[in-house]
């Protein structure tokens, strides 16, 4: 079987809430899907935990007046419909400006869960201000790929892999290859330097990108924790699903990227 995977994700699927940098990240996603030819689908998810809020005797809101205001559940609703409007404008006008095909759809629920629930299969799933440790993401869902935006100013980012030969590692590589493509950016390829067989590992690792996947730069690398930390700093750091549990259980390496941007491949 191949395990390169098909060249460009059917639909990028982003998650947006009312609050953030919301342009930027509709600009970003949007950018992806015009270069992978691929539908840019929206998604609004009504916090749940903000009507929870307003359930609390204690809550209160500073409103025009600046006179703390009881929260209440209208109130909670009254800016949600406001900012499902805004973000849908945003979104029209993003598919206008770069003509993709796009879609807008609102759920009720906790943003993660409700966003993976709905991925579909060869989904680009696109969360941003969301750690790569969380729980849902660590489970078995529908989308090819996630990408965790935690940095800021990822205009045209170099995109990076730690290359492990065998399992899933041809997926990641070419998930990483696109992705570079759409942003702009320049692939990154770290080799475990003292795994030895350089030219065979570039040699493998060659054979899952594709011929528009642009200008490759292979380093040889046995990175550790302070290492990692620097090269994945500004760019976004590639790496298969299974290599989360890993991660997870080496605090060291965990919290090294835990500021940085990550591409799981499923």
């Amino acid at each position: 079987m191949n395990d390169t995977p098909p060249d460009d994700y059917r639909r990028v699927l982003v998650a947006l809430e009312a609050a953030g940098d919301t342009a930027r990240l509709l600009q970003l996603t949007g950018r992806i899907a015009a270069q992978m030819h691929a539908e840019l689908a929206a998604l609004f998810v009504e916090d749940v935990n903000f009507l929870r809020m307003a359930a609390l005797p204690f809550a209160r809101v500073i409103g025009p007046s600046a006179r703390p205001q009881s929260v209440t559940e209208s109130m909670i609703e009254g800016c949600f419909r406001e900012a499902a409007t805004r973000l849908q404008e945003a979104l029209h006008e993003e598919s206008r400006r770069l003509q993709v095909a796009t879609t807008f759809q609102v759920a009720r629920g906790l943003p993660v869960e409700q966003a993976v629930a709905l991925a579909r299969a060869g989904d680009l799933l696109v969360l941003e201000r969301i750690s790569w440790r969380h729980p849902a993401l660590a489970r078995q869902a529908a989308f090819a790929a996630v990408l965790c935006l935690r940095a800021q100013g990822l205009d045209r980012p170099d995109v990076r892999v730690v290359y492990r030969p065998g399992g899933s590692a041809g997926r990641t590589i070419a998930a990483a290859a696109r992705l570079a493509h759409a942003l702009g950016g320049r692939l990154s390829v770290l080799l475990p330097a003292k795994a030895g067989g350089i030219d065979r590992m570039i040699a493998e690792a060659g054979a899952h990108l594709a011929a528009r996947s642009g200008p490759v730069a292979w380093i040889a690398s046995g990175p550790g924790h302070r290492e990692l930390a620097r090269l994945t700093a500004g760019a976004i750091l590639a790496l298969p699903r299974v290599e989360l549990e890993r991660l997870a259980a080496d605090e060291d390496l965990a919290r090294a990227i835990d500021a940085a941007s990550i591409l799981i491949v499923s």
